[in-house]
């Protein structure tokens, strides 16, 4: 039964992608594998209906398309609404942050690798996207990122010996002196490659009265998230149980 249900998951995933993705052979290429409709270097990627991306098909920006458009990983317990102040952590080439501002919202958006915060300020052009070429850190000034391996999508300012990464120097603010700045948060999404529980341990404890969704990618640090969603008084849900995967918090009720 568990067979069946893997293979009717990829047949529904496959199937939307092409009604989603105008660009859908590109995706499939992608997705399986398929060196001959596969692309390199810099070209646009289209959504039926909607925006046209510039990515890096050399990189892993097909499938943040897919996680974020097609998958919808960000929005499974808030949806962003018009009105809506939305910050956007990690924005990489704006994939999350088109969608956000194709939504009605205000969009806050924080990347810190130069090539990524080309690409997130083309795509958003013309967009309630307000576009940073900074990090978030537990503390403001200047910081090493840490560049990934293959693909910018996985720069970090975590240091790890065994991927032997070089650095760069960049500028990072905080969290409250985001929150500060735009006044509330309705929607705070983050995806920063562990640098996460840096970012929320550092933050007063005041400002998260200010922000009611959060949706955010972890990265070996599970446990660490939960204790401080728990310390501030968030409810929230993980559906995985692995090193990396999603978590979703909010304040009050059940997140509309």
């Amino acid at each position: 039964m568990r067979t069946i249900n893997n293979i009717a998951r990829r047949v529904r995933l496959v199937l939307g992608g092409i009604a989603m993705f105008k660009s859908w052979g590109l995706w499939l290429g992608y997705r399986f594998g398929f060196s001959f409709v596969r692309k390199k270097g810099m070209g646009l990627f289209h959504i039926r209906g909607g925006p046209a991306f510039k990515i890096n098909y050399a990189q892993t920006d097909v499938g943040t398309l897919q996680e974020v458009w097609l998958m919808d990983l960000y929005q499974k317990h808030y949806r962003a609404k018009p009105g809506d102040v939305v910050i956007d952590i990690g924005a990489n080439f704006g994939a999350f942050a088109v969608l956000a501002a194709k939504s009605g919202a205000t969009v806050y958006a924080y990347e810190p690798t130069p090539r990524q915060f080309d690409l997130l300020s083309e795509n958003t052009r013309g967009l309630p996207v307000h576009c940073y070429k900074l990090a978030v850190a537990g503390k403001s000034g200047e910081i090493n990122i840490y560049e990934a391996p293959g693909g910018d999508a996985g720069n970090s300012v975590i240091y790890n010996e065994h991927l032997k990464r070089i650095p760069f120097v960049a500028k990072a603010i905080t969290l409250r002196e985001i929150i500060n700045e735009t006044g509330r948060c309705d929607f705070l999404k983050i995806d920063c490659e562990g640098s996460e529980v840096d970012i929320l341990r550092t933050a007063p404890r005041e400002i998260f009265a200010r922000i009611d969704n959060i949706a955010l990618e972890y990265h070996d640090n599970l446990e660490e998230m939960k204790q401080i969603f728990r310390t501030l008084d968030y409810k929230f849900v993980t559906p995985g149980k692995g090193k990396y995967g999603y978590l979703y918090a909010w304040r009050g009720g059940r997140p509309n």
